[in-house]
């Protein structure tokens, strides 16, 4: 029987020990990082923590509702066994009445078919780091290994920074973030969340820089019990011009290959994207989202 445990229920040794544990184990549903996206977040679990989901809620008018916190691509049930249809159908009916909308990412290691409330498709990309780098770019579209040569004349040079204010500095100065798109409304809070992950040491910050010393462009990227996962990343126009994001990348497969880590680019519905992340060889990887609505008549068309 699914168990529904508020926040401070959670026995969170046993909660890291599984997510770390799981087939589709990914940074997102850690412990310390719904802690910073998602502070009070609630959890449900099958048997001894065997199959876990962590319940990411607010209020807004009074109504409870699930939601994706920002910087979390991927949510829903982790196990070291993948979910079938019966203990993910178990889970979703597990979901207290109190929570009247739910709109959540699952993930990778769930089957896209198995129910009738994921209403939609999201789209990752995985790249496996296991072999060579030497192997690892014979995967590389002409375009990128084109970009990364022009990057190179460019004489950009790539280095780990402490300095997170980097990113606020990027973000004001009208910098592309290489990500799903985002508002700027919520831009703040993102940043501020940026801070906290990297401060806690759970990712890294990696910037590019020109000849003269200036940065063009900066990335955030965590590692977690196998997997590798790009966060955020931002360039200004003149990094975008010298093909800064490019080089980033190569130089991230270049130092991390031939380790038993799997890449997450963390994918994009965006076409110009998704051609960047599938020029290094990655491949396109879909995962369900979770939708329902329980509202009372006047307001199915609550928006968070």
């Amino acid at each position: 029987m699914v168990k529904y445990l508020k926040h401070k229920e959670i026995d969170f040794a046993k909660w890291d020990a599984s997510i770390c544990n799981a087939a589709n184990s990914i940074i997102y549903p850690s412990s310390v990082y719904l802690n910073i996206v998602s502070p009070g977040w609630d959890a449900m679990i099958l048997d001894n923590y065997d199959f876990v989901m962590p319940l990411t809620h607010k209020k807004k008018l009074g109504i409870s509702y699930i939601f994706r916190p920002p910087l979390t691509q991927q949510l829903g049930i982790f196990s070291s066994k993948i979910p079938n249809k019966e203990v993910t159908q178990a889970f979703i009916d597990a979901i207290p009445d109190t929570f009247r909308f739910v709109e959540m990412p699952m993930n990778t290691g769930i089957a896209a078919d198995i129910s009738p409330y994921f209403s939609s498709l999201g789209i990752t990309h995985h790249l496996d780091l296991q072999t060579t780098y030497e192997n690892i770019k014979k995967g590389y579209s002409e375009n990128n290994l084109r970009n990364i040569k022009k990057a190179i004349q460019n004489e950009l040079a790539i280095e780990l920074s402490t300095d997170y204010n980097i990113l606020e500095g990027l973000v004001h100065s009208g910098g592309q973030i290489w990500v799903e798109s985002i508002s700027k409304r919520y831009m703040k809070d993102i940043i501020n969340k940026l801070f906290q992950i990297l401060e806690q040491s759970m990712a890294k910050l990696y910037v590019v820089r020109n000849k003269q010393g200036k940065i063009l462009s900066a990335a955030v990227f965590s590692e977690y019990c196998g997997k590798l996962t790009y966060l955020f990343g931002i360039s200004d126009q003149q990094g975008k011009e010298s093909r800064s994001m490019f080089l980033m990348f190569d130089y991230i497969i270049q130092i991390h290959a031939g380790r038993n880590l799997v890449l997450d680019f963390e994918g994009s519905l965006i076409e110009g994207i998704a051609r960047f992340f599938k020029g290094f060889g990655a491949v396109a990887i879909q995962y369900p989202k979770l939708k329902i609505n329980k509202l009372p008549a006047g307001l199915k068309a609550f928006k968070r």
